[in-house]
C-alpha cells in the first residue's frame, strides 16, 4: 500500500474534519445561542443585501454527554482499556447469524451501509455480547456520514458510531482498531457539534487519547507514525508534535521517500510556534512531495495559503486559493472565506463581501474567518460597534494554535476597541511543556514481521495478546490473525509461547492453529488447540524480535464453532538480559 491509498482508506473521514478545524469553521451550535443573546448591531442591517445571515432553521445545538473532564495541566495519556466481561448467549443464536454476518460484511465492502446496518441490528439484538457487531455497525454509521447535506443527520450518525465503538471497547479485549475508529467518530462529532473553540478543544484531547491508545495496542494503519504527529498538533501539543515528527523523520532513514504528510506536520508545528518562515519552507517541501507521490493536494495548498497570508504575501496566497476555487467552485465553502481575506487585504471589499455570501451557501460554518473579515470590513466603514460584535464571535470560534497569526490579530483589534471576550475565563488547554510521547518514533515497517505478506490466505486481523475477542467459524473456515504485544519492543530472545483458547461447547470440535515461519517458507507448527493453555514448541521460529507473529485458526469440524477468546502468553529475554512476560497470566 502506498501513502496515497493508505491516507485515502484510513483518513477520509478524519481529514475532512481536520480541514474544517484548521480554518476555524465547524458548525453553528452554541454560537447560535450567543447571537440570540446579543442584539445584532446596526451594521448587520447594512449587510443584508451583501451577506446572508443565519436563519432559524440552520441553528442546531446537539446535546452530548461529557466524555472527558479537561484539566489545566492535561497531558496526552492512554485511555484505560477493558477486559472481556460479558457472558456469551446461547450458541444457537450466534450460529444462526453466521451467514448474516458474511452478508453484512459483503454489503459493507460494496458501501451499502444502510442495508448492512439492519443486519447488524438483528445480530446485536440476539447476541449483545458480540463486540465486533458493534464495531461493524459503527463503521456503517460512519459510512452514512459521507455526502450528508443535513447537519442533524450527520451529527446523529456520528454520535451513533461513537456509541457503538465505545460499547465494543467496553466488552472486548483491548483492540487497537476499535480505538482508531473511535477517533474517527470523535472527529465527525467535532465537525457537527458547534464552532466554539471551548467546545471543540476537549474533543481534540479525547481524539488524541484514542489515537495514542490505538497505536499502543496496534492499529492497522500503515502511516500511523506520521499521523500521530498530526494528531498531537491538532490537540494543541505543538512542541511535542514537532519533536516527535523530527524523530520520525530520522527513524525513517535516508533511503525513505519524502513524505508530504510528515513534512506538512512539521510545517504546522512550526507555524503554531510562531516560526513562520521555517513553516513556509516545510510547507513548500510538502507541496513538492505531494506532486511526486500523488493524491489530492488540498491540504498542502491550504497550508500554503494560510502561511502566505501570515507573511503578507497576498498575491502568492491569492493565486493558490483562487485556483482551488476555480477547479471546484461548489466544493467546501470555507475556501471562499479564505479568499475573502485576501480580497480585503488587496483593497477589494466588494469582492470580499461577495465571497462571504457565496461561501455561506456552501458550508455549515458561519463564523471563524468569516466573522474575522466582517469585523475588518466594519472597521474600515468606521462602525466600531459592529466590528467588535463580529471580532468577538471570531475570537470565540478560532482555535488559537491552528491559526495563531489570525487569532493574535483578532485579539489585538478587540483590545484596541476596548472590548471583552465572550468567554473571559481562560479555558483549560494542553500543557506546552516538552514531555516524551508514549509512542516512540518508528519506521514505516512497524507493523510488518519479517515474513512475506503474500503467504497469507486473507487480510489478517490485528490482535493484542489480551485476545481476539468473540468470533465464529463455519466448518472448514479459516481466520488469520497477527498478534502483537502492547507497546513497542525489541527482544533479545523468545523463550516460550502459550496460546490460551476459551470456547463455548467445543467438546468434539477440532480447532487447529498454524503459525507462519519467520523465514517466509509458509505455515507450520500445526496444532489442535485444546481449551485452556496450549504450548507452542520452538517459538523463535515464528515470533519476531518485536513480538509479532501470524497465525491461522481453522475449524476442522464437525460443526460450526464459537470462539470466546484466544489470548497469548509470551516469555522473553529482554535486551538488557532480564526475563520478561507479556500477555495473559
Amino acid at each position: 500500500m502506498d501513502e496515497k491509498s493508505g491516507r485515502k482508506s484510513a483518513s477520509s473521514h478524519l481529514m475532512g474534519g481536520i480541514v474544517g478545524i484548521l480554518i476555524g469553521f465547524v458548525l453553528v451550535g452554541v454560537v447560535g445561542f450567543i447571537i440570540l443573546q446579543l442584539l445584532p448591531p446596526a451594521f448587520v442591517n447594512q449587510l443584508t443585501n451583501r451577506v446572508r445571515q443565519p436563519s432559524d432553521e440552520l441553528v442546531f445545538q446537539p446535546s452530548l454527554p461529557a466524555t472527558w473532564t479537561p484539566s489545566p495541566t492535561a497531558s496526552p495519556t492512554l485511555i484505560p482499556t477493558h477486559t472481556l466481561t460479558a457472558t456469551p448467549g446461547p450458541n444457537e443464536k450466534f450460529i444462526s447469524h453466521f451467514s448474516d454476518i458474511d452478508r453484512a460484511l459483503y454489503l459493507m465492502k460494496n458501501e451499502k451501509y444502510a442495508e448492512a446496518l439492519l443486519i447488524w441490528d438483528e445480530v446485536i439484538a440476539d447476541v449483545p455480547e458480540y463486540a465486533n457487531a458493534y464495531y461493524q455497525r459503527g463503521l456503517c454509521y460512519l459510512g452514512l456520514t459521507d455526502n450528508q447535506r443535513y447537519l442533524e443527520e450527520y451529527y446523529t450518525y456520528a454520535k451513533l458510531a461513537y456509541d457503538d465503538f465505545t460499547t465494543a471497547i467496553e466488552i472486548a479485549p483491548p483492540h487497537g482498531d476499535y480505538y482508531g475508529k473511535l477517533n474517527l467518530a470523535i472527529d465527525a462529532i467535532i465537525g457537527s457539534t458547534g464552532e466554539l473553540a471551548s467546545d471543540i478543544n476537549p474533543y481534540l484531547q479525547e481524539s488524541l487519547e484514542a489515537v495514542l491508545t490505538a497505536y499502543d495496542l496496534g492499529y492497522d494503519y500503515p502511516w500511523g507514525n506520521r499521523f500521530l504527529g498530526t494528531t498531537l498538533y491538532n490537540a494543541g501539543y505543538c512542541e511535542e508534535a514537532l519533536e516527535y515528527s523530527l524523530r520520525v523523520e530520522i527513524a525513517r532513514g535516508e533511503d525513505a521517500y519524502d513524505s508530504p504528510t510528515l513534512t506538512g506536520t512539521i510545517s504546522d508545528a512550526y507555524q503554531c510556534l510562531g516560526q513562520y518562515q521555517k513553516a513556509l519552507n516545510y510547507a513548500l517541501d510538502a507541496m513538492a512531495y505531494r506532486e511526486i507521490v500523488g493524491g489530492t493536494p488540498r491540504g498542502e495548498q491550504t497550508r500554503l495559503v494560510k502561511l502566505y497570508y501570515t507573511l503578507g504575501r497576498y498575491q502568492d496566497g491569492f493565486e493558490i486559493i483562487n485556483g482551488m476555487i476555480e477547479e471546484s467552485p461548489s466544493y467546501a465553502g470555507w475556501r471562499y472565506y479564505l479568499r475573502a481575506m485576501f480580497y480585503y487585504q488587496m483593497g477589494e471589499p466588494e469582492l470580499a463581501y461577495q465571497d462571504l455570501e457565496t461561501g455561506y451557501r456552501w458550508t455549515w460554518g458561519r463564523y471563524g474567518y468569516r466573522t474575522y473579515v466582517l469585523g475588518l470590513l466594519a472597521l474600515d466603514e468606521g462602525d466600531e460597534e459592529s466590528a467588535l460584535y463580529w471580532l468577538q464571535l471570531a475570537e470565540a470560534t478560532t482555535i488559537e494554535h491552528i491559526a495563531p497569526f489570525v487569532y493574535a490579530h483578532i485579539r489585538e483589534e478587540i483590545d484596541k476597541l476596548g472590548g471583552e471576550l465572550l468567554y473571559p475565563t481562560p479555558q483549560p488547554s494542553p500543557t506546552w511543556a516538552m514531555t516524551p510521547t508514549p509512542v516512540p518514533a518508528i519506521s514505516d515497517e512497524v507493523y510488518a514481521t519479517p515474513t512475506p505478506y503474500a503467504q497469507l490466505y486473507s487480510d489478517p486481523v490485528m490482535a493484542n495478546y489480551t485476545g481476539t475477542g468473540m468470533f465464529g467459524l463455519f466448518f472448514g473456515e479459516t481466520e488469520v490473525f497477527m498478534f502483537r504485544p502492547r507497546g513497542y519492543h525489541t527482544f533479545q530472545e523468545i523463550s516460550s509461547l502459550d496460546v490460551i483458547l476459551e470456547g463455548e461447547n467445543l467438546e468434539g470440535q477440532t480447532i487447529e492453529i498454524s503459525l507462519m515461519k519467520l523465514d517466509g517458507s509458509g505455515f507450520s507448527a500445526r496444532t489442535v488447540l485444546q481449551e485452556g493453555i496450549n504450548n507452542i514448541p520452538d517459538p523463535a521460529l515464528y515470533v519476531s524480535s518485536a513480538g509479532y507473529f501470524y497465525v491461522t485458526i481453522t475449524n476442522k469440524g464437525p460443526a460450526e464453532a464459537i470462539i470466546k477468546n484466544i489470548s497469548i502468553h509470551l516469555s522473553v529475554v529482554e535486551e538488557d538480559g532480564t526475563q520478561g512476560n507479556y500477555g495473559a497470566e
